[in-house]
């Protein structure tokens, strides 16, 4: 099945410039993500599989700048991907 995602044409200057871990986990998110809700899938290990590094730190460093920009919010342990942007 093909996921399609939409990305408010507004919100592109806010990718610019996003770190290359930053970048992978959100398209690693974005192929992930429950369109109901904005929910993602969130696994580790598939996460740094998807994106090819051997170091969590890659991973939670990406997340982290992700969340600084807005553009995924934590809640109650699981990530979702903001719905101004997506």
């Amino acid at each position: 099945m093909k996921k399609f995602i939409k990305i408010n044409g507004n919100c592109i200057r806010k990718f610019i410039g996003l770190s290359s871990s930053a970048s992978n986990v959100l398209f690693y998110m974005m192929s992930n993500v429950w369109s109901t809700n904005h929910w993602v899938d969130f696994g580790l290990k598939d996460c740094m599989n998807f994106c090819n590094y051997k170091n969590k730190s890659n991973v939670y460093r990406g997340i982290n700048q992700l969340i600084k920009r807005g553009i995924i919010v934590k809640d109650e342990g699981r990530y979702y991907l903001n719905e101004e942007y997506v």
